[in-house]
């Protein structure tokens, strides 16, 4: 979750220049050295980068906290059985098209950072890119393809939905959903599509 817990303090409500400041350097040493990880990992270079990016990126959700893709993982993991890390990997771009509108600024500089560290210029689309970095992962790109079944978690959708609306971390997203919205997600994250709308 080095990724997530860095754009997620990013964009938080409640993020401040500290947290910025750990955020921002944690999202270019995950960017530049988290697609290292389908291979191989001999390098011992990229492997000390990404504890001190988790490090970072910890301290900074510590002071902006985060935002509902760590709270919908959170509220997820029981019903699905599934890993808080997968789950995360799973709603990140979902949850980042949902807040796009509401923090797009913040969105903006996120997608610039990891263009230039890409060594690309101008911006990128985030969510794609994400997904693009998810999928060589292997992070399955939605809950039914981890394994998920999707009747019995959407009949659970109700309690899943009042856990994530409980959590302090929806507080700090730049857009609390609403319950409606929120069944939503879990159905997007079921099965795909977008979210921004």
């Amino acid at each position: 979750p080095i990724l997530g817990q860095a754009i997620e303090s990013l964009v938080s409500a409640w993020s401040n220049p500290f947290s910025d400041a750990l955020a921002f350097d944690a999202l270019l040493q995950s960017a530049a050295h988290l697609p290292k990880l389908g291979r191989p990992m001999d390098d011992e270079v990229a492997r000390e980068r990404l504890h001190y990016a988790a490090t970072q990126a910890g301290m900074a959700a510590a002071n902006a906290q985060l935002g509902i893709a760590h709270a919908f993982a959170l509220a997820l993991h029981e019903p699905t059985g599934l890993p808080y890390d997968r789950l995360y990997g799973i709603l990140l771009p979902f949850v980042v098209e949902f807040n796009f509108r509401s923090a797009r600024d913040r969105f903006e500089t996120i997608s610039g950072v990891l263009a230039s560290a890409a060594g690309e210029g101008g911006r990128i689309d985030l969510p794609l890119r994400l997904r693009t970095l998810l999928d060589g992962l292997r992070v399955p790109p939605n809950l039914v393809a981890a394994g998920v079944d999707r009747t019995a978690l959407w009949a659970r959708r109700k309690e899943i939905v009042a856990r994530l609306l409980r959590s302090p971390a929806t507080l700090a997203n730049p857009r609390v959903p609403s319950e409606g919205e929120a069944e939503r997600l879990i159905e997007l994250f079921l099965g795909g599509g977008i979210a921004g709308g």
